[in-house]
Formats: structure tokens, C-alpha cells, sequence
């Protein structure tokens, strides 16, 4: 091979080489390259070491390729193994905690069957007659009750009753109180006051009319000092066999004895003996005392408090006078 100059041999400028030329931009000459044997065989050499190279590199380059392949296959193999055993780990953990509750679950449980069951004793039953009578100033708030109740809803409010023909009845005086009983039961209790109400015909004031109602308050209960404790909330409760559409009230007092009181299925009955007051029937003439559980339906409240109705127009009430 020899060696040539790569400036222009006539302007002295660089050459440039274009395929097998070489041409000067200053002057114009062109150049051809004059290769020999042995720049051939230079340039096979020289080909063959560049193939040679890229075979090389290509085999490095597929080598880290599987190294970076075996790398990651090893990574994700180790992740997963250990999370199998944080998850196996965290379900025994589970198991064994799961298992201590369940033991001390059943030893509560068997602590809870086999300690002594405590009756409770409901509070209406924790009341008798002398615990009322013992309290005066409940006695008083209570017949006030019954009687503002009474007096609020006749006084105003003219009877008008149908025989052949019609006839206004009002109420006169105040109502009378002639009776007092105290029902128990588990489920509730009474204190029952038994009412007459006088009525006086219109225009003949010497004609007069009695009626009946019993009257109660529900659900009184006595506290550890001894008072009674009420919400002086009046309810009606006739019974069978009471007019409840002219006079809203019993037209006799025995039948309302007997209804109100003596048919209140499932309660225990006691007399309060009430200073000025003369008991229709004492509990030594009654048949017995009831003590079975209330029956649905047998115990019914009525908070009308007694209002008067019209026989000619039930759904309005008594017309006035």
C-alpha cells in the first residue's frame, strides 16, 4: 500500500473523498485511488475483523440479555416465596388468635349458663294499698285528677237522651268519688277510682239522673322513700254492659263493680281504704283475685275521660243545650 496525499497536488488543497475518487473543490481535480494486491487483501482483512467484532458484540449483547432474563425470573421467584410465607405466617397468627377467643368465648359462656339467674320483680307489682294510703299528698293530687277530669269533660257538655221524644240531662255538683282499688298485674297496675255523676233534667232541676265511671291512673309506682310516683294521666274504663253512647257511662254501679274490677282478667285486686269513702264491695264478698298473665286484649284504655255522645248522632257527640 502506498501512501498518498490526501491535499490537492496541483492547488495544494484538501481533498474530498467520494467513493473511488478524490476530488478538489478549489481547483476541480479529480483523483482516482490506485489500490494493489496488498490493499486488497488489507481491506479483506479488515472486513473480516469487522465481522469478526460484530459477531462479538452480538453474543455479549445476547449474554446480558440472559443474565438480565435469569435476574428478573429470580427476583419474581423470591418475591412470591416469601410472600407464601408472610401469608402462611399471618394465617397461623389468624388461627391461633381465633382459636384463644374462641376458648375464652366459651369459658365466658359457660361462666354466664352456670351463674345463679336473678329474678327481677316487676315494679308495679312493688305497690300495695297501704304504700298509697301512706302517701296523702298523692292521694290528694289524685282524686283532684280524677274529679278535674270528670268535671272538664261533663260539666260543659249537655246529655240528650231519646225517649219518645228528646230530654237534655246536665251534669250538677261536683263529681263523686265512692270507691278506690288497686289492680296489679306484670305487665302493669291501676289505681281504680269508681265515680258517681248526678245529672238534673232541663227544666225540672228536681229530676235527677246517676251515672257511673271508673276512672284510673296506670302505672304508679313507689320509690325507696316511699312516695308515689304518677303522671296524674286519667283513663276511663267502663267495661261491658255501660251506655256508651248516650250517657258514656254504666247506668248501674254493681255491673260497673263487676266489669271494671272484678273482670280485669290477670290482675290481683286490693282495696285502698280512702278516708270519706264507702266501699261498694269488699274483697272478703268478691270471688277471688285474679293472678293469671294478662290475655292480649284484656286490658283496655280508654282516655276519653268520659265525654257524653248523642244517641241520635254517635260520631259527633252530645249536642248542646
Amino acid at each position: 500500500m502506498r501512501l498518498q496525499s490526501l491535499n490537492c497536488p496541483n492547488c495544494g488543497s484538501p481533498l474530498r473523498t467520494e467513493n473511488d475518487t478524490q476530488i478538489c473543490d478549489s481547483c476541480g481535480s479529480v483523483f482516482k485511488i490506485d489500490y494493489d494486491d496488498s490493499d486488497v487483501a488489507y481491506e479483506q482483512v479488515r472486513i473480516k475483523q469487522a465481522q469478526y467484532q460484530n459477531s462479538q458484540n452480538q453474543q455479549q449483547s445476547r449474554g446480558v440479555s440472559k443474565a438480565r432474563i435469569i435476574a428478573i425470573v429470580v427476583v419474581v421467584v423470591v418475591a412470591v416465596f416469601s410472600m407464601t410465607v408472610m401469608m402462611s405466617i399471618a394465617r397461623f397468627l389468624s388461627a391461633a388468635r381465633n382459636a384463644n377467643y374462641t376458648s375464652s368465648t366459651r369459658a365466658t359462656t359457660t361462666e354466664r349458663t352456670t351463674a345463679p339467674t336473678e329474678t327481677t320483680v316487676s315494679p308495679y307489682l312493688l305497690i300495695s294499698a297501704s304504700d298509697i294510703t301512706a302517701d296523702s299528698e298523692f292521694v290528694d293530687n289524685a282524686i283532684a285528677s280524677v274529679k278535674s277530669c270528670v268535671n272538664a269533660d261533663r260539666k260543659n257538655d249537655t246529655v240528650i237522651e231519646y225517649r219518645n221524644g228528646f230530654t237534655n240531662w246536665n251534669m250538677t255538683g261536683d263529681a263523686e268519688i265512692y270507691a278506690c282499688y288497686l289492680l296489679t298485674s306484670e305487665k302493669e297496675n291501676r289505681l281504680c277510682f269508681l265515680v258517681k255523676i248526678t245529672y238534673a233534667k232541663d227544666g225540672e232541676e228536681d229530676v235527677t239522673k246517676e251515672v257511673y265511671d271508673c276512672l284510673y291512673l296506670k302505672n304508679i309506682t313507689v320509690g325507696t322513700d316511699g312516695k308515689i310516683a304518677s303522671n296524674y294521666a286519667v283513663r276511663s274504663d267502663r267495661g261491658d254492659g255501660a251506655d256508651d253512647w248516650t250517657w258514656m257511662a254504666a247506668l248501674d254501679s254493681d255491673q260497673l263493680y263487676r266489669s271494671a274490677i272484678l273482670g280485669k282478667s290477670g290482675f290481683s285486686r286490693e282495696t285502698v281504704a280512702l278516708p270519706g269513702l264507702e266501699q261498694v264491695a269488699s274483697d272478703a264478698s268478691d270471688a277471688g283475685d285474679f293472678n293469671e298473665t294478662p290475655a292480649d286484649g284484656d286490658i283496655e284504655d280508654t282516655a276519653d275521660g268520659g265525654n257524653n255522645k248523642s244517641e241520635g248522632d254517635p260520631d259527633t257527640g252530645a249536642a248542646e243545650g
